[in-house]
């Protein structure tokens, strides 16, 4: 009786998510991104560091909320207008959406990334941890995020691609975390 309880409830808060994605998408997006770079902070300070700093999770889940929903919005709904090729195959739409989404997108979301994060730490040395630090994330992430995309692009509807690759966040912020932890332990 309890595991159809739970199922219910689970059912109920989907229902209320999808109505808010209908009637308010940008702020559903916004608050859900939010979220999710907040616990995937959490998830990843419990990882890499004795304990976890508030301050730190709230930062990050307002970049999820202010930069990330928002950009991912528009900048989904522009590749959905605007990146058509293929005829109508999925795999040749996709690799296309994937190939812009690496080269244009990709490069803007991880500088203002680490911008936001170098901001609150150090706000004078922060344009110079954004040079330093963009490329170099940005082609470490290639290999987890070039397939993740490809398979966003050709199963997930455009409505669910923000919440999706705020998730993909959590996977990526914990394997980032456990290499830095590993390479801390290592020298």
């Amino acid at each position: 009786a309890g595991q159809g309880r739970k199922e219910k409830r689970e059912m109920v808060v989907w229902g209320v998510y999808l109505r808010s994605l209908s009637t308010r998408p940008l702020l559903t997006k916004s608050l859900s991104s939010g979220l999710l770079f907040g616990v995937g902070d959490v998830i990843a300070q419990s990882i890499s560091h004795d304990k976890v700093d508030g301050g730190r999770a709230c930062w990050l889940s307002m970049f999820g909320c202010a930069i990330y929903g928002p950009s991912n919005h528009a900048w989904f709904a522009l590749q959905e207008k605007y990146v058509n090729v293929g005829g109508g195959r999925k795999v040749l739409q996709a690799v296309a959406r994937v190939g812009v989404h690496s080269v244009v997108y990709a490069p803007i979301s991880v500088a203002a990334f680490v911008g936001w994060v170098a901001f609150k730490e150090d706000i004078r040395g922060a344009w110079k941890r954004v040079e330093e630090n963009t490329f170099k994330l940005w082609l470490a992430g290639t290999s987890f995020w070039v397939p993740t995309m490809l398979g966003i692009y050709m199963y997930v509807p455009l409505q669910h691609r923000v919440m999706i690759t705020s998730v993909g966040n959590l996977g990526w912020s914990t394997y980032l975390s456990m290499k830095s932890r590993f390479q801390v332990v290592q020298s």
